[in-house]
């Protein structure tokens, strides 16, 4: 869904149009879905959260403001609420360190890599991604995987924007050097072998 259709249905929804409420839901489920998985690993707790923002959003569409990008809009408020409920059932660690630091981790599936590398090498490179701070590690999943700006990436973090653009050039600058350290270590073995 673009922006512009996310806009429209968001003003729809507004107004009590429960077809664009339902669009908004199926466009951006699975995004969610994914994102609350990184944070948490808990499909239960994720869906539930899920739904209940929906539902909190829908009781609410009288109050519900504009938005600019609701995809952006909804990435945050699943993860206020995620926290939160976390927190409250003292399943994971506390608020501050929770909010300050969510540990995305990558799996092979979820690099969307367009040649067609094999599963060795997709797993390669989701274990050095794995390898990075946290902070860089989330960054990197919503620049990326997510499709924020470095402002919408910066608010979502509780960062400023250049933190933000300094996080993902270290940890671009971080898979740089460990891609040409394992290839230099792949040749010599090769090469030596």
């Amino acid at each position: 869904m673009s922006g512009e259709e996310d806009s429209t249905y968001w003003e729809q929804f507004r107004r009590g149009d429960q077809q664009a409420f339902s669009a908004i839901y199926f466009a951006h489920y699975n995004s969610l879905y994914y994102y609350g998985l990184k944070i948490c690993g808990n499909t239960d707790t994720v869906k539930d959260t899920i739904h209940e923002l929906f539902f909190r959003l829908w009781n609410n569409r009288e109050n519900a403001g504009d938005v600019k990008s609701v995809r952006f809009y909804l990435l945050k408020a699943l993860k206020r609420d995620l926290v939160r409920r976390l927190d409250r059932d003292k399943k994971r660690i506390t608020l501050h360190a929770l909010s300050a630091e969510v540990d995305i981790e990558f799996s092979p599936e979820d690099l969307l890599v367009q040649t067609e590398a094999d599963d060795a090498q997709k797993k390669l490179f989701a274990d050095l991604l794995n390898t990075l701070p946290k902070r860089q590690k989330e960054a990197l999943y919503l620049k990326y995987y997510e499709d924020l700006s470095n402002d919408e990436i910066a608010e979502m973090m509780s960062m400023n924007y250049q933190s933000v653009a300094n996080l993902l050039q270290r940890g671009l600058k971080t898979l740089r050097d460990n891609i040409k350290m394992w290839l230099l270590a792949s040749f010599l073995y090769h090469y030596y072998a």
